[in-house]
């Protein structure tokens, strides 16, 4: 569907019919493909740097040593 109303829009317009609609066009394009660009390696930054998790503390002391006791035996 969105293929179809780009094609009747370009079809309307007549853009693609002159250098200057063609030059137009491709400037366009080429900013939308910079954004993404952008926004992709924005995205990758935030993601690649995960968060630290402080080690979990036992809940009771006496839990701790019976586990070192039977990792010993």
């Amino acid at each position: 569907m969105v293929v179809a109303g780009s094609v009747k829009f370009l079809q309307w317009s007549s853009l693609l019919s002159s250098w200057k609609g063609v030059a137009f066009s491709t400037f366009g394009l080429a900013v939308v493909t910079g954004l993404m660009q952008v926004l992709i390696l924005f995205s990758q930054a935030e993601r690649s740097n995960p968060a630290k998790v402080a080690p979990a503390k036992p809940k009771n002391k006496e839990e701790q040593p019976k586990a070192i006791n039977d990792k010993q035996q």
